[in-house]
């Protein structure tokens, strides 16, 4: 019996994690820096954060500021996207960077230091 018990417990685990995955989770957090020559917005949200909502390299994620939301392609580096484009990508210190290629990001998107940001994979 207790194995049954066992078997039980293993199957239930089994089918929980697969309900348990993290599709189209909203990360929010704030702008912390906006570059001066570009309008790079440097956000709180963390790279593991990213992750843990399963956002990987080459998917499409959408943010706002509080007004209007924007498409942007995760990469790595602003090449890897067109000029003008929206780009996201994990910075030097771990946190989630939205920005265009070779376009003010800032401006583009009316974000400013301190606005609550929020990034969702697109649907």
């Amino acid at each position: 019996m207790q194995k049954l018990y066992r078997w039980s417990a293993v199957c239930l685990l089994a089918v929980l994690a697969g309900c348990a995955t993290l599709s189209n989770v909203a990360l929010t957090g704030t702008v912390t820096e906006v570059g001066s020559e570009y309008g790079n917005l440097d956000t709180s949200i963390t790279k593991d954060a990213v992750e843990d909502a399963g956002i990987v390299e080459g998917d499409t994620i959408v943010f706002a500021c509080g007004g209007p939301s924007f498409t942007v392609t995760y990469a790595t580096t602003y090449g890897d996207v067109s000029e003008g484009a929206w780009v996201a990508f994990i910075n030097w210190d771990n946190k989630l960077r939205l920005a265009r290629n070779l376009a003010n990001a800032a401006e583009t998107s009316d974000c400013a230091l301190n606005d609550a940001v929020t990034v969702a994979p697109a649907s």
